[in-house]
């Protein structure tokens, strides 16, 4: 490795090994518990991935922690019903900070989350960059408007989103906080930015190191904790 990779967060030297997976090693800071993996992919390797309609496939279908819960009975009806109320839940929370407006939600994915939006309290909007997801949510969300784009590239209008939202996104962006300034800019003087990230203190992430579910080589670039966030 030559020279020092820099913490994206406090700028210190990363040092710090944890593990190797799929080829590529993650290292963590050790003021900021960021983790991050090195080298990052390549724009050409992630625009494959990010054109399947199933991104994490290859990577789940490998691992120990998904191959033993999916040999248990009734798995994928529990595992889609689970993923209903993770989304329930997400809704709740932003219901809670406003009761309508405009939303942006970054990285939609299969759109559940801005379907329960699709109502006349709200104007929906959503960026996404994997083509095949965002024609189908073009097709469910009439009047929506479906930005088919990479996040760190699109210009978003001033000040003009009440709610942004990023559901398992953030862990995707190369350059995170210029992201962050790109949503401050765009929201609202009293607006709301709802991120959630897979845990990097949590204990699944200790036990299982480079078997950890949430790792999905190359798509996932940074581990957040609290104190990192």
């Amino acid at each position: 490795m030559k020279g020092k990779i820099l913490c994206q967060v406090c700028k210190t030297a990363i040092t710090k090994t944890l593990f190797w997976a799929k080829g590529y090693r993650f290292y963590q800071c050790s003021n900021c518990q960021l983790i991050r993996i090195f080298p990052f992919p390549s724009n050409q390797s992630l625009g494959s991935t990010y054109s399947q309609k199933n991104i994490h496939g290859d990577f789940l279908k490998d691992n120990p922690q998904v191959k033993f819960f999916g040999r248990l009975p009734f798995f994928e009806s529990f595992f889609n019903f689970y993923l209903g109320l993770i989304c329930q839940q997400r809704v709740k929370q932003v219901l809670m900070l406003k009761k309508g407006g405009r939303i942006l939600d970054v990285g939609f994915g299969d759109a559940q989350f801005l379907t329960r939006f699709n109502n006349r309290h709200w104007q929906i909007s959503g960026i996404e960059i994997n083509e095949l997801l965002a024609a189908e949510a073009k097709a469910k969300l009439k009047g929506a408007d479906i930005y088919v784009q990479n996040v760190q590239n699109i210009k978003l209008p001033r000040h003009s989103y009440d709610v942004i939202t990023l559901w398992h996104t953030f862990e995707h962006l190369k350059k995170p906080l210029k992201i962050l300034r790109k949503m401050e800019l765009a929201l609202k003087p009293k607006g709301y930015l709802v991120i959630e990230v897979p845990n990097a203190n949590s204990a699944n992430r200790h036990i299982f190191g480079a078997n950890w579910q949430q790792l999905i080589v190359p798509e996932h670039l940074f581990f957040w904790s609290q104190k990192s966030l």
